[in-house]
Protein backbone atom coordinates (compact mmCIF):
# COMPACT_ATOMS: atom_id res chain seq x y z
CA UNK A 1 0.00 0.00 0.00
CA UNK A 2 2.81 2.40 1.16
CA UNK A 3 4.57 1.77 -2.07
CA UNK A 4 1.55 2.45 -4.47
CA UNK A 5 0.22 5.25 -2.07
CA UNK A 6 3.54 6.85 -0.60
CA UNK A 7 0.67 7.09 2.74
CA UNK A 8 1.90 4.14 5.69
CA UNK A 9 -0.75 1.76 6.20
CA UNK A 10 -1.44 2.77 9.29
CA UNK A 11 -3.40 5.93 7.68
CA UNK A 12 -5.80 3.90 6.32
CA UNK A 13 -6.53 2.04 9.50
CA UNK A 14 -6.65 5.02 12.09
CA UNK A 15 -8.76 6.97 9.31
CA UNK A 16 -12.07 5.28 8.47
CA UNK A 17 -12.85 8.25 5.62
CA UNK A 18 -8.96 7.99 4.64
CA UNK A 19 -9.72 6.56 1.37
CA UNK A 20 -13.35 7.77 0.62
CA UNK A 21 -12.26 11.29 0.90
CA UNK A 22 -9.31 10.52 -1.52
CA UNK A 23 -11.31 9.14 -4.40
CA UNK A 24 -11.82 11.89 -7.36
CA UNK A 25 -14.75 13.33 -7.03
CA UNK A 26 -16.40 11.77 -10.71
CA UNK A 27 -15.56 8.90 -9.35
CA UNK A 28 -16.51 8.50 -5.80
CA UNK A 29 -20.39 8.43 -6.08
CA UNK A 30 -19.84 5.17 -8.65
CA UNK A 31 -16.95 3.87 -6.74
CA UNK A 32 -19.38 3.78 -3.18
CA UNK A 33 -22.57 2.67 -5.07
CA UNK A 34 -20.29 -0.34 -6.49
CA UNK A 35 -19.27 -1.08 -3.09
CA UNK A 36 -22.59 -0.94 -2.03
CA UNK A 37 -24.05 -3.46 -4.08
CA UNK A 38 -21.09 -6.32 -3.34
CA UNK A 39 -23.39 -7.78 -0.52
CA UNK A 40 -25.41 -8.56 -3.62
CA UNK A 41 -22.68 -9.59 -6.41
CA UNK A 42 -20.60 -11.18 -3.89
CA UNK A 43 -17.77 -9.49 -6.02
CA UNK A 44 -16.54 -6.79 -7.95
CA UNK A 45 -13.74 -4.68 -9.99
CA UNK A 46 -13.86 -1.30 -10.68
CA UNK A 47 -11.50 1.38 -11.53
CA UNK A 48 -10.95 4.72 -10.23
CA UNK A 49 -8.44 8.08 -9.64
CA UNK A 50 -7.09 8.35 -6.59
CA UNK A 51 -5.09 11.04 -5.00
CA UNK A 52 -1.38 9.74 -3.98
CA UNK A 53 0.31 11.34 -1.24
CA UNK A 54 2.52 13.60 -4.08
CA UNK A 55 -1.12 15.14 -4.62
CA UNK A 56 -1.68 13.44 -7.62
CA UNK A 57 -4.07 11.54 -9.37
CA UNK A 58 -3.50 7.70 -10.00
CA UNK A 59 -5.61 5.06 -11.64
CA UNK A 60 -6.09 1.61 -9.93
CA UNK A 61 -8.05 -1.16 -10.68
CA UNK A 62 -9.91 -2.52 -7.58
CA UNK A 63 -10.98 -5.57 -7.27
CA UNK A 64 -12.71 -7.60 -4.13
CA UNK A 65 -14.55 -10.19 -2.91
CA UNK A 66 -16.93 -10.46 0.09
CA UNK A 67 -15.97 -12.96 2.52
CA UNK A 68 -18.63 -14.35 4.72
CA UNK A 69 -19.43 -15.95 8.35
CA UNK A 70 -20.94 -19.33 8.44
CA UNK A 71 -24.10 -18.27 9.31
CA UNK A 72 -23.74 -16.08 5.99
CA UNK A 73 -22.91 -12.83 7.28
CA UNK A 74 -20.93 -10.28 6.08
CA UNK A 75 -17.30 -10.29 7.78
CA UNK A 76 -14.74 -8.43 5.48
CA UNK A 77 -13.82 -7.43 1.85
CA UNK A 78 -10.77 -8.82 0.79
CA UNK A 79 -9.45 -6.80 -2.34
CA UNK A 80 -6.31 -6.36 -4.50
CA UNK A 81 -5.12 -2.80 -5.37
CA UNK A 82 -3.22 -2.63 -9.02
CA UNK A 83 -1.35 0.58 -10.28
CA UNK A 84 -3.04 0.93 -13.86
CA UNK A 85 -2.35 4.55 -14.24
CA UNK A 86 0.37 3.70 -16.94
CA UNK A 87 -2.07 1.42 -18.98
CA UNK A 88 -4.71 3.78 -18.74
CA UNK A 89 -2.21 6.74 -20.07
CA UNK A 90 -2.08 4.41 -23.11
CA UNK A 91 -5.27 3.69 -23.51
CA UNK A 92 -5.86 7.22 -23.68
CA UNK A 93 -3.62 8.31 -25.98
CA UNK A 94 -5.06 5.22 -28.44
CA UNK A 95 -8.20 6.88 -27.81
CA UNK A 96 -7.51 10.39 -29.03
CA UNK A 97 -5.66 8.90 -31.98
CA UNK A 98 -9.59 6.96 -32.51
CA UNK A 99 -11.00 10.24 -32.43
CA UNK A 100 -9.02 11.81 -34.55
CA UNK A 101 -8.93 9.39 -37.51
CA UNK A 102 -12.40 9.16 -36.87
CA UNK A 103 -13.06 12.71 -37.04
CA UNK A 104 -10.72 13.06 -40.31
CA UNK A 105 -12.47 10.01 -41.68
CA UNK A 106 -16.36 11.16 -40.79
CA UNK A 107 -14.89 14.83 -42.10
CA UNK A 108 -13.14 13.93 -45.19
CA UNK A 109 -14.52 14.45 -48.46
CA UNK A 110 -12.99 11.34 -49.93
CA UNK A 111 -14.81 8.30 -50.24
CA UNK A 112 -12.97 5.59 -47.77
CA UNK A 113 -13.76 2.32 -47.95
CA UNK A 114 -12.37 -1.28 -46.08
CA UNK A 115 -12.72 -4.79 -47.19
CA UNK A 116 -12.15 -7.35 -45.56
CA UNK A 117 -9.94 -10.61 -46.61
CA UNK A 118 -13.25 -11.74 -48.10
CA UNK A 119 -14.29 -8.79 -49.85
CA UNK A 120 -17.10 -7.87 -47.58
CA UNK A 121 -16.93 -4.13 -46.68
CA UNK A 122 -16.37 -2.57 -43.58
CA UNK A 123 -16.15 0.72 -43.13
CA UNK A 124 -17.97 3.38 -45.79
CA UNK A 125 -17.68 6.99 -44.70
CA UNK A 126 -19.81 9.65 -45.74
CA UNK A 127 -17.59 11.15 -48.20
CA UNK A 128 -18.01 7.62 -50.26
CA UNK A 129 -21.90 7.99 -49.09
CA UNK A 130 -22.37 11.23 -50.79
CA UNK A 131 -20.04 9.74 -54.48
CA UNK A 132 -21.99 6.76 -54.73
CA UNK A 133 -25.04 7.58 -53.06
CA UNK A 134 -25.17 4.40 -50.80
CA UNK A 135 -25.89 4.69 -47.29
CA UNK A 136 -23.85 3.09 -44.12
CA UNK A 137 -26.59 0.15 -43.85
CA UNK A 138 -26.60 -0.60 -47.35
CA UNK A 139 -23.27 -1.43 -47.94
CA UNK A 140 -21.67 -2.74 -44.73
CA UNK A 141 -20.71 -6.31 -44.50
CA UNK A 142 -21.68 -6.89 -48.62
CA UNK A 143 -19.52 -6.84 -51.45
CA UNK A 144 -19.05 -3.09 -52.92
CA UNK A 145 -22.24 -2.13 -54.87
CA UNK A 146 -20.13 0.25 -56.72
CA UNK A 147 -18.78 -2.37 -59.10
CA UNK A 148 -20.43 -3.33 -62.24
CA UNK A 149 -20.31 -6.89 -63.69
CA UNK A 150 -18.59 -5.70 -66.40
CA UNK A 151 -15.67 -3.78 -64.13
CA UNK A 152 -16.35 -7.26 -61.57
CA UNK A 153 -12.82 -9.15 -62.84
CA UNK A 154 -11.08 -5.80 -62.76
CA UNK A 155 -12.07 -4.97 -59.48
CA UNK A 156 -10.95 -8.79 -58.46
CA UNK A 157 -6.94 -8.76 -59.55
CA UNK A 158 -6.67 -5.32 -58.23
CA UNK A 159 -8.02 -6.76 -54.53
CA UNK A 160 -5.88 -9.97 -54.67
CA UNK A 161 -3.21 -7.73 -55.65
CA UNK A 162 -3.23 -5.64 -52.22
CA UNK A 163 -3.80 -8.82 -50.37
CA UNK A 164 -0.05 -9.87 -51.89
CA UNK A 165 1.31 -6.29 -50.27
CA UNK A 166 0.97 -3.90 -53.26
CA UNK A 167 -0.26 -0.89 -53.41
CA UNK A 168 -1.47 1.40 -56.24
CA UNK A 169 -1.64 5.28 -55.97
CA UNK A 170 -4.36 7.61 -58.37
CA UNK A 171 -5.34 4.44 -60.55
CA UNK A 172 -8.40 5.73 -62.86
CA UNK A 173 -11.31 3.32 -62.88
CA UNK A 174 -14.70 3.34 -63.26
CA UNK A 175 -17.51 2.63 -61.07
CA UNK A 176 -21.50 3.06 -60.57
CA UNK A 177 -23.36 5.25 -58.50
CA UNK A 178 -27.03 4.02 -57.00
CA UNK A 179 -28.68 5.70 -59.87
CA UNK A 180 -26.92 3.70 -62.34
CA UNK A 181 -24.49 6.54 -63.96
CA UNK A 182 -20.99 6.12 -63.99
CA UNK A 183 -18.52 7.67 -61.91
CA UNK A 184 -14.82 8.37 -62.84
CA UNK A 185 -12.52 7.54 -59.93
CA UNK A 186 -8.74 8.35 -58.56
CA UNK A 187 -8.22 5.13 -56.42
CA UNK A 188 -5.41 4.44 -54.04
CA UNK A 189 -5.35 1.49 -52.23
CA UNK A 190 -3.03 0.08 -49.39
CA UNK A 191 -2.84 -3.69 -47.68
CA UNK A 192 -4.35 -3.47 -44.02
CA UNK A 193 -2.46 -5.43 -41.55
CA UNK A 194 -3.28 -7.46 -37.94
CA UNK A 195 -1.39 -7.08 -34.75
CA UNK A 196 0.44 -9.84 -35.83
CA UNK A 197 1.34 -8.33 -38.93
CA UNK A 198 -0.77 -10.40 -41.40
CA UNK A 199 -3.13 -8.59 -44.26
CA UNK A 200 -6.21 -8.77 -43.22
CA UNK A 201 -8.05 -6.38 -45.71
CA UNK A 202 -8.01 -3.64 -48.39
CA UNK A 203 -8.19 0.00 -47.50
CA UNK A 204 -9.47 1.92 -50.44
CA UNK A 205 -9.37 5.65 -50.53
CA UNK A 206 -11.64 7.32 -53.78
CA UNK A 207 -11.34 10.52 -54.99
CA UNK A 208 -14.94 11.76 -57.79
CA UNK A 209 -13.04 13.07 -61.04
CA UNK A 210 -15.99 12.55 -63.29
CA UNK A 211 -16.01 16.79 -63.30
CA UNK A 212 -11.94 16.73 -64.13
CA UNK A 213 -12.86 14.01 -66.95
CA UNK A 214 -15.39 15.93 -68.11
CA UNK A 215 -13.19 19.23 -68.35
CA UNK A 216 -10.30 17.20 -70.05
CA UNK A 217 -12.92 15.26 -72.82
CA UNK A 218 -14.14 18.81 -73.41
CA UNK A 219 -10.46 20.40 -73.83
CA UNK A 220 -9.56 17.49 -75.96
CA UNK A 221 -12.96 17.95 -78.21
CA UNK A 222 -11.80 21.39 -78.32
CA UNK A 223 -8.34 20.72 -79.36
CA UNK A 224 -9.65 18.73 -81.94
CA UNK A 225 -11.41 21.06 -83.18
CA UNK A 226 -9.02 23.90 -83.55
CA UNK A 227 -6.52 21.57 -84.68
CA UNK A 228 -9.46 20.99 -87.73
CA UNK A 229 -9.69 24.61 -87.97
CA UNK A 230 -6.40 25.29 -88.62
CA UNK A 231 -6.15 22.77 -90.86
CA UNK A 232 -8.96 23.73 -92.90
CA UNK A 233 -7.65 27.18 -92.54
CA UNK A 234 -4.01 26.32 -94.24
CA UNK A 235 -6.42 24.66 -96.96
CA UNK A 236 -8.65 28.11 -97.25
CA UNK A 237 -4.55 29.86 -97.47
CA UNK A 238 -3.43 27.48 -100.16
CA UNK A 239 -6.65 27.64 -102.04
CA UNK A 240 -6.91 31.92 -102.01
CA UNK A 241 -3.01 31.99 -103.06
CA UNK A 242 -3.50 29.38 -105.88
CA UNK A 243 -6.34 31.41 -106.64
CA UNK A 244 -4.58 35.37 -106.61
CA UNK A 245 -1.70 33.15 -108.05
CA UNK A 246 -4.04 32.39 -111.38
CA UNK A 247 -5.40 36.44 -111.15
CA UNK A 248 -2.31 37.62 -111.37
CA UNK A 249 -1.17 35.19 -114.24
CA UNK A 250 -4.45 35.98 -116.11
CA UNK A 251 -4.50 39.51 -115.87
CA UNK A 252 -0.95 40.01 -116.50
CA UNK A 253 -1.03 38.15 -119.28
CA UNK A 254 -3.96 39.73 -120.67
CA UNK A 255 -2.05 42.87 -119.90
CA UNK A 256 1.10 41.35 -122.01
CA UNK A 257 -1.68 41.00 -124.76
CA UNK A 258 -2.72 44.16 -124.89
CA UNK A 259 0.75 45.64 -124.53
CA UNK A 260 1.62 43.31 -127.36
CA UNK A 261 -1.09 44.83 -129.40
CA UNK A 262 0.22 48.71 -128.61
CA UNK A 263 3.14 47.84 -129.33
CA UNK A 264 1.95 46.10 -132.74
CA UNK A 265 0.46 49.11 -133.84
CA UNK A 266 2.76 51.44 -132.61
CA UNK A 267 5.52 50.03 -134.85
CA UNK A 268 3.21 49.36 -138.16
CA UNK A 269 2.68 53.64 -137.70
CA UNK A 270 6.53 54.27 -137.58
CA UNK A 271 7.35 52.08 -140.02
CA UNK A 272 4.44 54.11 -143.20
CA UNK A 273 6.22 56.89 -145.12
CA UNK A 274 6.01 60.36 -144.87
CA UNK A 275 3.67 61.76 -147.78
CA UNK A 276 4.89 64.79 -149.06
CA UNK A 277 2.40 67.14 -147.53
CA UNK A 278 4.22 65.91 -144.66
Amino acid sequence: IEGLTGYPSAAFLQHPDFWVLRLHPVDRERVLLAFQRISQTGTLSTEYRWRVADGTYRWFLDNAVLQKNPDGSAREILGILIDITAQKEIEDKLRQTNDRLTALIHSSPIGIVILDAEGLCQLWNPGAEHIFGWCEAEVLGRPLPTVAPDRSDEHRYLRERVMKDEAFTDLEVVRCRKDGTSVYISLSTAPLRDSSGTICGVLGLMADMTQRKQVEIELSHSRDQLRALAKRLESVREEESSRIAREIHDELGQAMTSLKLDLSWVARRLSIPETADT
